[in-house]
């Protein structure tokens, strides 16, 4: 996944603390901005047969939706609160139980959008070479500048550590909700990430196998601090649309500085990240008009302590100055392509109404930590030209073919 981090500042240090930082990357034109299209649920369909016919060929279904296990969930109704007027605070559990009907719509459309795709697929075997000794034997073509090295290592860790991830949305979610659904669907594309990122790393042996593997052997067994990310429902539901899209776009401009064969891997995880994001972003909306007042105590909250999930890898730091160095993400592009057209352009923080004394101090304080972020942006450097994608909520096309 992507990182944020400044060329000269104490690691651990993030957003809003300290020095701003210059790194962590973005996707193409003409993607998936969608609408919310409430409507009546479709039946899941039965469970694919499977048979072990050796070279049997498989009809492409139109979209995943076949991969559902069953409509375990039913729909609370809803009731929101006349616009303009400010809403009672809601606890986490009545706001989960509100935000699961728009989750439900939100996970139809994420179905209907999907295309299945496989990760053997999208990998060279022809390129393997057997291991043995411990050593990793030389890459296969032109070693990578370092920068890319860096966001090969740190994405594919930060996938790697999925199961904690996992863990801390099945202890907000109602597992018989479709909040519950959404994040088991979640889980199972993320993996396949990992899965298809280590491939094509293992055959082309770009990195190190074997640090490689005790890199991942340690951030597994470390844990998993989800920090001010915890502190309730709302603030996952902000940082995860945050964290996707920055995600996205660092798999994409990694993309850009690979072969064909790597560029078609990263390709196919942005545009699954670009379709969390959009989940997650329009959940963020839904939330506003619930309870706007708590939602914007949690964009204050996650945005001006922004950390992406990596920054608990070894020499994160390092790391994080090489993806800044290479223009696949720094500071520039978090300001540019994240915060300002997710939280002025798509929530209009400015805009918003109906909010009780403590959110508009909240959003005080937020906005006056954009500004301070646009000035210490328009101080620096221009970002590396990777040919990225539009406006957020743009992002790269499905590439499943």
């Amino acid at each position: 996944m992507s990182c944020l981090h400044d060329r000269h500042a104490t690691p651990g240090v993030s957003i809003g603390q300290g020095r701003p930082p210059r790194a962590l990357a973005t996707p193409s034109p003409g993607a998936l901005e969608c609408e919310l299209r409430p409507g009546p649920r479709r039946e899941a369909c039965p469970p694919i047969r499977r048979s072990h016919e050796p070279h049997q060929e498989h009809p492409e279904p139109p979209n995943d939706r076949h991969l559902r296990h069953q409509d375990s969930w039913s729909r609370p109704s809803v009731t929101y609160p006349p616009a303009g007027v400010t809403a009672l605070r809601l606890g986490d559990a009545e706001l989960r139980d509100l935000l699961d009907e728009s989750a439900g719509q939100l996970l139809e459309r994420h179905l209907d959008r999907s295309k299945e795709w496989f990760p053997h697929e999208l990998v060279p075997w022809e390129l393997g070479r057997r291991c043995s000794g411990g050593e990793t034997p030389p890459p296969a073509g032109d070693p990578l500048p370092a920068g890319v090295l860096s966001a090969l290592f740190v994405n594919l860790l930060t996938e790697d550590n999925l199961p904690h991830y996992f863990a801390a949305l099945a202890d907000t979610f109602r597992s018989a909700s479709a909040l519950g659904e959404w994040s088991r669907r979640w889980a199972a594309e993320e993996q396949r990430h990992a899965t298809v990122l280590r491939d094509w790393i293992c055959v082309t042996r770009h990195l190190d196998l074997v640090r490689l593997e005790r890199a991942r052997m340690k951030q597994l067994s470390s844990g998993f601090d989800p920090g001010v990310r915890a502190h309730g429902l709302v603030d996952g539901v902000v940082y995860l649309a945050l964290q996707e899209l920055a995600t996205r776009i660092s798999h994409w401009n990694t993309g850009r500085l690979l072969d064909p064969c790597g560029a078609a891997v990263m390709k196919r995880v942005a545009a699954d990240e670009n379709r969390h994001y959009l989940f997650y972003r329009d959940l963020v909306s839904v939330a506003l008009e619930i309870d706007s007042s708590a939602t914007v105590e949690a964009l204050d909250r996650q945005l001006t302590r922004f950390e992406m999930p990596g920054t608990l890898i070894e020499d994160f730091s390092r790391h994080a100055r090489a993806i800044a160095d290479a223009g696949i993400y720094d500071l520039r592009i978090h300001h540019d392509q994240v915060v300002s057209p997710l939280v002025i352009g798509h929530w209009r923080l400015p805009e918003l109404d109906g909010l009780d004394a403590p959110a508009e101090r909240a959003r005080d304080h937020l906005l006056s930590h954009l500004e301070r972020l646009r000035r210490v942006v328009a101080r620096m450097p221009p970002s590396s030209d990777l040919g990225g994608p539009g406006p957020a909520g743009q992002g790269p096309a499905d590439h499943s073919g």
